[in-house]
């Protein structure tokens, strides 16, 4: 059984899911949609930080985002077919879609 940090002090978990939300590496997150509004990103740590003699991956919380209203759903798509992957999220009262921020630096 694995334990996501944090989630103890949340609400119900409604939904799940993976996807790849965080673009600095090729691994996928986990996220959890909860009664309370909140969905928890979640990333698993690399094997050497996570513990000697955990035979499960250990995971920390990445970033969180709360709503109005209960979550249901979450699913990743290419909503406005521009090439990346946003967030899609439903909620109670409707459908939240979370773009990917890439800042690049100008030199």
């Amino acid at each position: 059984m694995v334990s996501l940090p944090g989630s103890e002090q949340r609400d119900v978990v409604l939904c799940g899911a993976t996807a790849r939300v965080a673009l600095d590496n090729d691994e996928c997150q986990v996220l959890v949609g909860t009664y309370g509004g909140q969905v928890l990103v979640y990333r698993a740590l690399p094997a050497s930080t996570a513990g000697a003699g955990e035979a499960a991956p250990a995971y920390e919380l990445l970033w969180r985002r709360d709503y109005a209203y209960p979550v249901y759903a979450i699913h990743d798509a290419d909503v406005d077919l521009d090439g990346v992957r946003e967030l899609v999220v439903l909620s109670l009262r409707g459908g939240h879609i979370m773009q990917v921020c890439v800042r690049t630096k100008l030199a």
